[in-house]
């Protein structure tokens, strides 16, 4: 690209964009003046972004949506895999073979759809792509290996996908956040003190993770400033992992 003086406008996609995690990034990428597309299977509250109804289980509805962005774009600078689920509390011998599997095919096959789709856009100049693990991927807890198994194979992907995209000039990296004070575990606590209550004391920074928090490690991790930082998982964790 040639250079104009100024900074050409970042153009960026953001699956699960309509809610939690995924709608605070779009918040920031607009606000720092990104083009955004969202993909969802439902639309948000934000309208100042190019909206693409998507189940990203699917190959064919993820390839569709992909080409609709090249079509209007040409290219992209970031890819935000940010769609996930966590499933419902059950142990190994309790947890159906199909309630496993939906946790997988979101996590895991929705991050590999659309990163497989992103990548002849992020290719034509580079670019960036961000997975979401957690701390579960390294701190283990019961009653959650569906969501566990999706966070170890995320951090395994982002890697094998550094390792073979670095030549290309693609970024790819993963954030691994804690406990995160969305509306979604806010509204199943009621209120932060009560999730502050029943998690807090885990981190040794004496606090839960807010929304900021990871969004701010994510755009990091886009930014100049980690140019050659790829392959790497970080954990924005307060020290949790630290400790347990």
């Amino acid at each position: 690209m040639q250079s104009t003086g100024q900074a050409a406008q970042q153009i960026s996609v953001v699956t699960g964009c309509a809610s939690g995690l995924g709608a605070a990034l779009v918040s920031s990428l607009l606000e720092r003046g990104h083009r955004v597309h969202g993909i969802d299977v439902r639309a948000g509250e934000e309208s100042r972004i190019c909206f693409h109804a998507c189940d990203l289980r699917s190959v064919e509805a993820t390839e569709a949506a992909f080409a609709r962005i090249a079509q209007r774009e040409g290219d992209i600078d970031n890819l935000f895999n940010f769609a996930g689920i966590r499933g419902s509390k059950a142990s190994v011998e309790q947890i159906s073979a199909q309630e496993f599997a939906a946790v997988l095919e979101v996590n895991l096959f929705g991050t590999f759809h659309a990163t497989r789709s992103a990548v002849p856009l992020l290719s034509k100049r580079g670019g960036n792509v961000i997975n979401v693990g957690s701390i579960l991927g390294r701190s283990i807890v019961p009653g959650a290996s569906q969501y566990i198994a999706s966070k170890f194979a995320i951090e395994g992907f982002t890697k094998a996908c550094a390792l073979e995209l670095a030549s290309r000039g693609i970024r790819v990296n993963a954030i691994a956040p804690g406990t995160v004070a969305t509306p979604i575990n806010l509204q199943a606590f009621e209120s932060y003190d009560a999730l502050m209550a029943a998690y807090g004391s885990c981190y040794p920074m004496g606090r839960i993770c807010a929304p900021q928090d990871v969004v701010d490690a994510a755009l990091w991790l886009t930014g100049p400033n980690a140019a050659f930082v790829t392959g790497q998982v970080l954990y924005v964790d307060g020290g949790y992992t630290l400790a347990n």
